[in-house]
């Protein structure tokens, strides 16, 4: 089967099925699947599952209720699926689900009992309604058969049987469960009673614990049974009761009157005439009472109207009705009556939670009414004789009688209020609950009433709020003069329709014995009409102590109890009033009420605890009655109430009183009053939570009184202390001690026989009744022994009998201690009758049988001593059985071989044998090993190894385990130790143990006895526990061991050592020295050949401390001598080349194999021995080399390199062959791994160099070297310097210089020595340099030579770097490459920092801080090699072929480059000064024309330098490159590292950048010049001398071409060039754009310069033929743009300003107008070819360059020129200031000042300029800030000068300077448009983030600003508290921490606030914050510092500026944010500008 069919098999079970048996388990699933319940626990559970292709939720969930049984559950369960099961009543579904909850929830204690328990009761009601009580009750009894029994006991009180006592009540429910609970299950509900307490469960039980009777006495009882009418004498249990008692025990039964002292009648017909006579009584009464009622009747008639007036007074006086109130008074008295009714309905429902608890206060009022005086005419009369009660039980109501008095006014009036009850201060103690007893009712009717004496009201609940005190007149008459009182209660109509049966079946809750402790009330009846039944409750007093009740209903079920009632009263004046609530008591009265019972071993049943009514069983047997403070609910006692636990201390003090009216009123013999007052004393563990310490107390008084009964003489009862009675059940123990011994002895009493039957043993224990115990009998016997005397062999076994007998009873004694008295008393008859004791002997044997020894062993009989045999049979055969056993225990034995050997022989060895002759100790042991050989059980070997004595070959006599014994060669060893190891004095066994020619197998038998006695063979191990204190372990065998062990907080180590003394003497101490090494050959053989079996389990021990907690583990005394001493033959090699046989230490030493010698050659020693295979494992041991290992030759070469000086610094020397140790080298790097062999070599100095250099070197001849660390070696020294330097380096002791290169020795090993050792390669940079310093020193000029050597340190060093860049492989290992070379410059740069070790031209030494220069321009060296601190570098030339003269070659490159050494040209800066600057579109046209084939040319010839071009941005300088003409050009040249230096030059033509500038004296038809300053600026970026010479020919032949087309081409084609390969940026300069103005109008203000088309290019429409504009912004038709008028008015062709945006068809090309010499058609250009748009035309130009901040004015046109040179001033003011030369835009950073403000609001520009913003710039834009373009800060403007720009409504910008009229352009003059179109500009959506604005901002707590506010540094605390307080409530959870910088005071910071963020990473990073506050609403322009924007551009995309604007204005607030304000900047989003 598979799991998915087992798994659906269990889902598929019923519930509260077992699944083991309903799925068959064992048999189907089992073998495959193993267990169910692991199974459940690996695959169940609630979960969705798919099994054959289906999906469904699983639910296999199970309990354990027993081992086995699991019980099916179910996880779809809830409190709603519980109470439909119930309802459905499904006992089984209804149990399942209770445990699936139960489950659910986790235990008991988390499931809604309550809840659950509510649904039973609702469900146990409608079942009831609907069917019999019975059938209720069976469902509740299926719930708990089916429960687990410990769930069942937790659950079944609250969720079963609370229920079913409210629906069929508390009394039947428990009988009715008894009653149909089959046989089978009873066990089961008895159980459950013994453990929930319900007594009524547990009676049939007890039973089982009585003695059957006899079959006369079972006879008697039925034949008693049968004629129960007959006469017949009365039982011994009526004999013994007081005949005044019975006398009075008279009852009704069934009508008929029945004494039970009386005869009763002799046949039926006497039974018939009683009864009838009783008829005619009963009729003559009725008559009597009808004659009386109708004399009532007339007399009520005449007082009708007495009693109705006290209604209607009541009714006027105490409720107002009849009286008329105001409205307002009405209005009061109505909500206080409501007040008052809501309070008592509340009240008298919270103080009763029991229905019938109203039953119980009706009783206690009857209780409490006064009764008239019963006598025998009354009775007659009325047939009620006592104070009676009567509960009449209806469908719809119930009627209350009672015989008293009747009702008086003050009654009716207390019924009519609240706590005015009418019973007065109470001696007996107060029961009411507050004086609201009677209002109980209203929880079951709502209109009671109460006829009595003539009252006849009701209260009527609904008839308003005061309707439970409110009285109403009743008109109906009630007369009956049996009963003065009549209470009707007509039932709820809830109660009505389904809970009346329940309701009268709470009636049987009302007990029998709750008339008991009632005052006045003698007789409760109760009429039960719904099942016609009669019950009633009858009380007689006997006496003043004994009380019967009488109990009878109408189905014959009689019961007459009597009681011994005993009272005591309390004086309760001293006791607070707090502490009996409140109620003022003057006494009370406790009671004890004790069921009269014959006494029997089943103990009587548990009884309630009364407050004058039953309230629940604390497991008292008896009832306790007090006037106890109880809670509302009536259902408990208040623990907490003083008052009670005063009451409660009383009890015991009654209880113990009780026995003397026990004795005294129970008319029982004193005895059986004792025996019957036994049985109520409690059991500590039998009360129940308030009253617990009773049963201690009652105890602990119970000890101190005589109330235990013992036999005195002549039968007399006696009564002692409990202490002083003993209970003794054996009657052979009451033989041997007697009632007069143990009295005289031990003052001690038997109890009497029947308080001994009837006493509880649990209950004698706690009184501290005494057993004769074990002690007392040893007392005894002393006595009984020590008798003079013959010996009374019986009377001593009896007493050994008893004594045997207490032992096996009294578990708790002490039996070793007993056995060990009983072995010091004689008490034992030996064979020839003396008395002996087990410690006189050895041992005592039984009695002897010849069986047990055998024969041949008779000799030892005479030894032996035996108990007497008569002794042993002196009694019946059980007590001689346990006679017996106690003699086992007490050691005495029985004969056999086993027990001679264990109890004889080996006490001897113990003990006595220096007594025995040499042959009997022989005879001893040849009688173990003769019964061991044939039966090893009769004996160990380890029990006689310790005390064995066996005869030496010397004739003594010694212990195998104290001395080692070792067999002689008689005995056929495999070693003769005289023979072999003459040099010990050997201890031998005896050879007489073998007799006289033993045979084979008799000496190897013996030899295998003696072996296991511990006789040796060879030499042996003693154990021995060895303690050392630290210092003593630090000079033993085990020093060495001192680190390795753990610390030992003690004083001292404990080893248990194993150690061969024989052997230790056998080296040390050896009595033959010449044969030694013999010997120790021998001994490394027999070792060898007995290590594994015999010797390698004693190599290891532990070793403790002084608290025995293991330390860990070492070598034993055995091993560290095998392993330390000198003993190990072996043979050493001498230098002179002898060898000599010697003994040494094993460790270390080698067995003499080829392959050891190659490798080890004769720097070891090896063994002089050849072993053998069997001597592998103990050679191991001893460490002994067999073979070479890596660890080996580790090991050796590090003691060869090992340095003993005190530094470790100098070298030892040491002899070997470089052969040699190459094997050594080759053996390692073959046998590790490289990072092992580099951690040996960083280890030690395993480099081996031959100490003296020998030209006639031979590798394989020994040479004395020197073994050097790695770091000391260097493979080579390609300079040679060192080689060369050497003594003079040693003669100053250079320290830094490494002077042993190890190339020329092993030159086959490179790999390993520089891959795997990774030795340097040549010296270090500090070493080279340290050498140059060192060459330098030694000579003190720089001579050519000297240079020479210098500079092949420098090639060198520059090649070790050339090296590591070509090292470096693929792309991730040259970035490493790099960063080292970057790492190795930086090192050199610092070594050649200080150390004058550079040459110059001039004869001097310089350092790097000389800043020394390469000499690469000689133009420049002319200019500055006078100067002072300018030096250049000295240089060997290289001679190289095809290399011209003074060139360097890559290495000295390499290193020139390391150190930083510029070339002059490198080193100097120009600066230019000009004068008359303006463009030069000339050279700008002609730039245009050759750039792209100079391009074609350079990727055809020198593709290299086309890169490098690529590489320098060069395409994107052209793009920006700017032509001017100046009058003046000269170069100033300054060195960068020394400004001050200085030189000037007047230069004809010079390109920087991206400006071009000319000498206007030089002829512009001649571009010589320009080719060569192109050339040259080409040679700067990539210096190659070739390319710029034949870059000036081509240059030169292409200008020349430029005119004629032919020319061209023939260039083209001569040079083979080639288009541009698309993949390839193609470099173009933009073509000057020039346009003709016509002449201005003449005007009187300023105006702007506005670019006029040519007439050559005007055009009559703005419109082409497709209707589409051509021109924007469009033109007038006379092809004006615009005109000013007189006013300064501006004028448009179109009418429109300012012009609308460009239409959607508008294009860059519609702006190119047709001007002379102007382009054509659009433009070409190749700007990024990987971005390319798909079309090229301006666009792409225009659009790239407003990115890079060369942004134009709103009119289209950059700057004006003339054509003129003296004109160009207007173009520089007006041109953008990227446009102009770096030293002409120089300007302080410091500051940037705002726009100076006129008294008008306008600028003074705007003032000058005469503009009107009203047409200009739309209202709402007025107030917005004024940008200048990016990089305004650096412009050339003076400060007299201001630019300002102003949005159009559009978004663009316009430019106006306050330049003057005198600008404006010559109309003649063409115009160079450089710049975008307007509508290219508009600003970015992104570039500002509104974050808030009004409500949705905390504002700050400052106080509001007004626009009047001008203190800015106010404004901006109030902007920067509104940003504090939106951070902190940011939703940004990355946030975590926000400081406010200026919280304070003003810190001065380029920021307001920093915050923490945390990354997603987890790491944390700063952002920083300024904010800008205004109180404008569209304020654009905003002050910034410099500190500000250096420090965004510095912290990137972590600075964000937040713009405030309404300021103060808690409405209008706005708050924004620009994020990473330095891209903003970069993108020109945001601009910055200067304002003045």
């Amino acid at each position: 089967m598979t799991k998915d069919k087992a798994l659906a098999c269990l889902h598929n079970c019923p519930i509260m099925e077992n699944i083991e048996k309903w799925s068959h388990w064992r048999l189907v699933f089992q073998p495959e699947l193993g267990p169910l319940k692991d199974f459940i626990k690996k695959y169940g559970g609630c979960r969705p599952v798919q099994i054959d292709g289906q999906r469904f939720n699983l639910d296999i969930i199970s309990m354990e209720t027993n081992p086995g049984c699991l019980l099916k559950l179910t996880n779809n369960t809830s409190p709603d699926m519980f109470a439909t099961m119930v309802q459905n009543r499904e006992s089984t579904p209804t149990v399942g689900h209770l445990l699936s909850l139960i489950v659910s929830y986790k235990g008991v204690e988390n499931t809604p009992i309550a809840l659950l328990a509510s649904h039973v009761t609702a469900a146990l009601h409608q079942m009831h309604a609907d069917r019999d009580s019975e059938e209720v009750t069976s469902f509740i009894l299926h719930c708990f058969l089916q429960l687990p029994e410990r769930i069942c006991i937790a659950v079944a009180t609250q969720m079963f049987l609370e229920p079913l006592n409210q629906v069929i009540g508390s009394t039947k429910s428990k009988s009715l469960l008894l009653k149909i609970c089959p046989y089978e299950h009873l066990h089961t509900l008895q159980s459950l009673g013994m453990q929930i307490g319900i007594q009524e469960w547990v009676v049939g039980f007890h039973d089982r614990c009585m003695l059957p009777v006899d079959h006369a006495e079972s006879a008697d009882l039925d034949l008693m049974d049968e004629e129960m009418f007959e006469d017949e004498s009365g039982s011994e249990e009526e004999e013994d009761l007081n005949p005044s008692i019975t006398a009075d025990l008279n009852f009704t039964v069934d009508k008929t009157e029945i004494s039970i002292d009386d005869e009763l009648p002799e046949d039926l017909s006497s039974k018939m005439e009683v009864i009838e006579s009783v008829n005619q009584v009963k009729q003559d009464m009725a008559d009597t009472q009808q004659e009386v009622d109708i004399e009532v009747k007339e007399k009520l008639v005449t007082t009708a109207n007495t009693f109705k007036a006290v209604i209607d007074q009541i009714r006027k006086e105490e409720f107002g009705i009849g009286i008329k109130l105001s409205e307002d008074g009405e209005k009061i008295m109505k909500v206080q009556q409501e007040r008052l009714g809501r309070s008592l309905d509340r009240l008298s429902k919270d103080l009763y939670s029991k229905d019938t608890h109203f039953v119980l206060e009706l009783i206690q009022n009857a209780d409490d009414n006064s009764y008239p005086d019963f006598n025998d005419k009354d009775s007659d009369k009325t047939g009620n004789d006592c104070p009676a009660v009567k509960f009449i039980m209806s469908a719809d109501c119930i009627t209350l009688m009672n015989n008293e008095r009747g009702f008086e006014e003050k009654n009716i009036r207390a019924l009519c209020d609240v706590g005015r009850s009418t019973k007065g201060k109470h001696k007996y103690g107060y029961i009411g609950q507050k004086g609201i007893g009677f209002k109980s009712v209203f929880r079951i009717t709502n209109c009671p009433e109460i006829y009595s004496n003539g009252y006849q009201i009701k209260f009527d609940v609904s008839s308003g709020p005061m309707g439970f005190i409110l009285p109403h007149w009743i008109e109906d008459d009630f007369i009956d003069c049996s009963w003065k009182t009549k209470i009707v209660l007509p039932l709820k109509e809830e109660i009505t329709s389904n809970q009346t049966r329940s309701l009268a079946a709470r009636f049987d809750d009302i007990h029998p014995s709750l008339l008991l402790f009632l005052h006045r009330l003698k007789s409760i009846t109760v009429e039960n009409q719904l099942d016609n039944s009669l019950t009633t409750m009858r009380r007689n007093d006997v006496t003043d102590s004994i009380i019967q009740i009488h109990c009878g209903s109408s189905s014959g079920q009689d019961r007459l109890d009597s009681w011994l009632v005993i009272k005591k009263k309390l004086d309760a004046s001293r006791i607070s009033l707090q502490a009996k609530s409140g109620v003022d008591v003057e006494s009370t009265e406790i009671a004890l009420a004790f069921p009269l019972v014959k006494a029997s071993h089943v103990p009587p049943s548990r009884q309630p605890v009364f407050a004058f009514l039953p309230l629940r069983s604390y497991g008292f047997r008896f009832i306790v009655q007090g006037d106890f403070d109880v809670p509302s609910s009536r259902e408990d006692v208040d623990r907490d109430s003083s008052w009670n636990q005063w009451i409660r201390n009383e009890i015991p003090k009654l209880f113990v009183q009780a026995i003397k009216d026990f004795c005294e009123n129970t008319g029982l013999s004193r005895l059986d009053a004792v025996c019957t007052y036994l049985q109520f004393v409690p059991h500590t563990d039998e009360l129940l939570d308030f009253f617990r310490p009773v049963a201690s107390q009652i105890l602990a008084l119970m000890k101190g009184k005589e109330c235990m009964p013992v036999a005195g003489e002549d039968d007399t009862i006696l009564m002692k202390l409990p202490c002083q009675t003993v209970i003794c059940h054996d009657p052979l123990m009451r033989e041997i001690v007697s009632p007069e011994f143990l009295a005289s002895q031990l003052n001690f009493y038997y109890l009497h026989k029947k308080v001994e039957q009837c006493l509880n043993p649990s209950l004698a224990s706690s009184l501290g009744v005494q057993k004769i115990t074990t002690q007392h009998l040893l007392e005894v016997g002393k006595a009984l022994c020590s008798q003079e005397g013959s010996i009374e062999l019986e009377k001593i076994a009896k007493w050994l009998v008893c004594v045997h007998r207490s032992l096996e009873e009294d578990f708790t004694s002490d039996s070793e201690g007993v056995f060990q008295q009983l072995k010091s008393i004689k008490c034992l008859p030996l064979s020839h009758c003396q008395l002996c004791s087990i410690n006189e002997t050895t041992t005592l044997f039984f009695p002897l049988r010849e069986k047990d020894i055998g024969t041949g062993s008779l000799l030892l009989l005479g030894e032996l001593p035996l108990i007497n045999e008569n002794f042993m049979k002196c009694l019946d055969s059980v007590a001689n059985s346990q006679l017996v056993k106690l003699l086992d225990r007490l050691g005495v034995k029985r004969m056999s071989a086993k027990e001679v050997i264990q109890h004889h022989i080996k006490p001897i060895f113990e003990s006595s044998w220096q007594s025995k002759s040499e042959d009997h100790l022989i005879c001893y042991v040849q009688f173990i090993k003769d019964h061991f050989t044939q039966n090893e059980s009769i004996v160990t070997v380890d029990e006689i190894r310790p005390i064995i004595q066996l005869v030496t070959s010397t004739h003594s006599i010694q212990n195998p385990v104290e001395e080692t014994i070792h067999f002689p060669s008689a005995y056929q060893t495999c070693v003769d130790l005289e023979m072999e190891f003459p040099g010990y004095d050997w201890m031998l066994l005896s050879s007489r143990y073998l007799g006289n020619q033993p045979s084979q197998t008799t000496i190897r038998s013996w030899k295998e006895f003696f072996h296991q006695l511990g006789v040796m063979e060879f030499i042996d191990m003693k154990q021995k526990t060895v303690k050392l204190s630290p210092k003593q372990l630090e000079t033993s065998a085990w020093g060495s061991y001192k680190d390795l062990l753990p610390d030992n907080p003690g004083s001292h180590y404990e080893i248990e050592d194993f150690v061969s003394e024989e052997m230790y003497h056998l080296i040390t101490q050896n009595t033959e020295p010449r044969h030694f090494h013999q010997q120790m050959k021998n001994l490394v053989h027999k070792l060898g050949e007995n290590w594994e079996h015999r010797y390698m389990k004693y190599i290891k021990t532990n070793i403790y401390d002084d608290q025995k907690q293991k330390l860990g583990n070492t070598d034993t005394s055995f091993a560290l001598h095998l392993k330390q001493l000198p003993w190990l033959p072996v043979l050493t090699n001498h230098s002179d080349g002898t060898v000599t046989h010697e003994t040494a230490k094993p460790d270390g030493q080698y067995v003499k194999y080829p392959e050891i010698q190659r490798y080890l050659g004769s720097h070891v020693t090896y063994l002089d021995f050849m072993p053998t295979h069997q001597n592998g494992h103990f050679l191991n041991f001893l460490s002994i080399k067999c073979s070479i290992t890596i660890a080996d030759v580790k090991e050796h070469l590090t003691s060869w390199c090992s340095r003993n000086n005190q530094n470790n610094t100098i070298p030892n020397t040491f002899t070997t062959s470089v052969s040699h140790m190459k094997t050594i080298y080759q053996f390692l790097y073959e046998g590790l791994s490289h990072v092992e062999l580099q951690s040996l070599a960083k280890a030690i100095p395993l480099v081996f160099i031959p100490e003296k250099f020998n030209p006639d070197f031979n590798e394989k001849l020994p040479v004395q070297g020197l073994f050097l660390h790695l770091h000391e070696v260097r493979w080579e020294d390609p300079s040679g310097a060192i080689f060369k330097y050497t003594k003079s380096i040693q003669e100053y002791g250079i320290q830094g210089i490494c002077l042993y290169l190890i190339g020329q020795y092993y030159a086959d090993m490179f790999d390993v020595f520089l891959t795997i050792f990774q030795i340097k390669k040549s010296p270090s940079l500090s070493e080279y340099v340290e050498l140059a310093g060192h060459v330098v020193a030694m000579s003190t000029r720089t001579e050519d030579a000297t240079v020479e050597r210098i500079w092949k340190i420098f090639r060198t060093i520059g090649h070790h770097l050339i090296d590591i860049v070509s090292s470096g492989g693929s792309f991730p290992a040259s970035e490493v490459s790099e960063k080292l070379k970057k790492e190795k410059e930086e090192d050199l740069q610092n070594l050649l920092s200080t150390a004058k070790v550079v040459p110059t031209k001039s004869g001097s030494w310089v350092s790097l801080q000389d800043n020394p220069m390469i000499d690469d321009n000689q133009e420049l060296v002319r200019l500055f090699e006078s100067k002072d601190g300018v030096f250049f570098v000295k240089t060997v030339e290289t001679k190289h072929k095809n290399k011209q003269k003074g060139y360097l070659d890559e290495r000295s490159k390499a290193f020139m480059n390391a150190c930083n050494i510029p070339a002059l040209s490198q080193s100097t800066e120009e600066n230019f000064s000009t004068e008359m600057l303006v463009p030069c579109p000339d050279i700008q046209r002609y730039f245009h024309e050759i750039i792209s084939l100079l391009q074609q040319w350079l990727l055809a010839e020198f593709p290299n330098v086309h890169d490098a071009l690529l590489e320098h941005n060069f395409p994107e300088k052209l793009l920006e490159m700017k032509f001017y003409e100046v009058c003046k050009l000269e170069v100033v040249y300054s060195l960068k590292h020394s400004p001050g230096t200085v030189a000037t030059k007047i230069e004809p033509c010079r390109m920087s950048d991206n400006i071009m500038y000319i000498l206007r004296s030089k002829d512009l038809n001649s571009i010589r010049e320009v080719n060569r300053e192109l050339a040259r600026y080409i040679y700067t970026v990539h210096s190659d001398s070739q390319c710029k010479r034949h870059m000036s020919t081509f240059l030169a032949r292409l200008a020349a071409s430029l005119k004629n087309e032919r020319e061209l081409e023939q260039l083209v084609y001569d040079f083979e060039l080639k288009d541009v390969p698309e993949d390839i940026v193609q470099w173009s300069v933009p073509e000057p754009i020039v346009y003709r103005l016509p002449t201005p109008p003449k005007i009187t203000t300023p105006t702007r310069n506005v670019p006029q088309p040519n007439k050559e290019t005007e055009v009559k429409s703005n419109q082409s033929n497709d209707g589409s504009i051509r021109v924007w912004p469009p033109q007038r038709e006379d092809g004006k743009i615009s005109q000013m008028s007189q006013k300064g008015e501006r004028k448009l062709g179109s009418n429109i300003w300012p012009p609308p945006a460009p239409p959607q068809n508008y294009s860059d090309d519609d702006q190119q107008v047709n001007t002379p010499g102007a382009p054509k058609g659009p433009r070409k250009t190749s700007y990024d070819h990987n971005k390319r748009p798909p079309h090229d035309s301006h666009s792409t130009l225009h659009r790239q360059r407003s990115s890079d901040g060369h942004q134009q004015s709103s009119e289209g046109c950059q700057g004006l020129f003339d054509g003129q040179r003296a004109s160009s001033e207007g173009y520089l003011k007006s041109h953008d200031s990227q446009s102009m030369p770096a030293n002409e835009r120089r300007k302080s950073d410091n500051q940037i000042e705002p726009l100076s403000k006129s008294k008008s609001g306008t600028s003074k520009v705007e003032e000058n300029m005469n503009v009107d913003h009203s047409d200009q710039v739309p209202a709402e834009r007025q107030q917005q800030d004024r940008h200048s373009p990016d990089g305004a800060q650096q412009t050339g403007l003076n400060t007299k000068e201001a630019k300002l720009e102003i949005r159009n409504s559009y978004g663009t910008k316009r430019s106006r300077t306050n330049s003057g009229s005198e600008n404006l352009p010559n109309p003649k003059k063409p115009i160079i448009f450089y710049g975008d179109p307007v509508w290219y500009h508009t600003p970015s959506d992104d570039t500002f983030t509104e974050l808030g604005k009004g409500a949705d901002l905390k504002l700050p707590p400052s106080s509001t600003l007004t626009s009047q506010d001008t203190n800015t540094q106010k404004v901006g605390q109030w902007g920067e508290a509104l940003v504090y307080n939106y951070l902190l409530q940011s939703p940004d959870d990355d946030i975590i921490n926000v400081l406010w910088i200026n919280e304070v005071k003003e810190s001065g910071k380029p920021y307001d606030f920093m915050l923490d963020y945390k990354s997603d990473d987890g790491k944390t990073f700063q952002v920083y914050i300024e904010v800008k506050s205004t109180l404008s609403n569209e304020k654009n322009l905003f002050e910034i510092s410099m500190q500000e924007i250096v420090f965004a551009r510095e912290v990137g995309e972590h600075y964000h500026l937040y713009r405030v604007f309404n300021a103060g204005d808690p409405e209008k607030v706005r708050l924004g944010k620009i994020k990473n304000l330095a891209a903003h900047l970069d993108n020109k989003s945001v601009k910055l500008c200067i304002l003045t």
